[in-house]
């Protein structure tokens, strides 16, 4: 194995064993600190910023109380005028069961390929921008700007990690997010962003059973909603295109209903 795959294989299996489990957020600063150590270590300015408890509390009340949300922020830049940002999350889903040549945070190599929770998504990721890190250290000359950014939580939503690194940054001209999905020839554009919505409909008047012409209910009004949703509103939503690509919505999710009366 050549020295640049080692490094490769090393440094990845380092993240895996730091199981950074999210939800609830585990271990964190420990992550952390280790890529902040290699990045000082390549020459990079960095920054570890503590997420207020406040944010986590807003977003994630359940968490509150968790170790703290860390964001490691480092940068490369030569020049002011234009900026290129590159981010990869570090948390990964629960290790879950049905793991066959190995358990979830005890990484092994096996024909060339590295097996454990997070070896795709994203520490996968984080590897490669670690290592881009270190290769435009090394360049001569290099006389331009690129910001790196590893951040928690992309698996609960990611609003105490990349919602709110952005809001306290200067905007950058472009910015690419490492995730395996779709290959590695895939590029997906991600411009036109994603709108989530709960919709809650309420009955307010119960009524037995036996006579419901009595009562408001509730679920019969929401099967009203989401077929207007779905006949009206979704035609209208992917008919729009950006850049080749399509819009989509996506109808469904958890489904609860309230007290009922039979």
């Amino acid at each position: 194995m050549s020295n640049p795959t080692r490094q490769v294989v090393d440094i990845l299996m380092d993240l895996i064993r730091v199981s950074t489990v999210s939800p609830p957020g585990e271990n964190y600063l420990e992550l952390v600190d280790y890529l902040d150590r290699l990045l000082t270590g390549f020459g990079l300015n960095t920054r570890i910023i503590d997420v207020p408890k406040s944010v986590i509390r807003k977003y994630y009340p359940e968490y509150a109380e968790y170790p703290p949300r860390y964001i490691l922020l480092a940068e490369l830049c030569n020049v002011r005028d234009r900026r290129i940002h590159l981010n990869a999350h570090y948390d990964v889903v629960p290790g879950g069961d049905g793991w066959l040549v190995t358990e979830p945070f005890k990484p092994v190599l096996i024909n060339d390929r590295v097996y454990g929770r997070g070896a795709s998504d994203d520490k996968g990721g984080v590897t490669t921008l670690v290592l881009l890190a270190k290769q435009l250290s090394e360049l001569k000359g290099f006389s331009d700007c690129v910001e790196f950014s590893f951040t928690p939580d992309e698996e609960i939503g990611g609003l105490t990690g990349v919602g709110y690194l952005i809001n306290i940054i200067h905007r950058p001209d472009y910015a690419v997010v490492v995730e395996p999905t779709g290959g590695l020839d895939t590029v997906w554009i991600g411009s036109m962003g994603v709108l989530q919505v709960d919709v809650v409909v309420r009955g307010g008047l119960p009524a037995h059973a036996s006579q419901p012409w009595y009562g408001i209910n509730a679920f019969e009004d929401g099967i009203t909603i989401a077929h207007s949703l779905g006949s009206e509103l979704k035609p209208r939503i992917e008919g729009r295109r950006f850049m080749g690509e399509t819009a989509t919505v996506v109808l469904g999710g958890n489904y609860e209903g309230g007290w009922r009366c039979t």
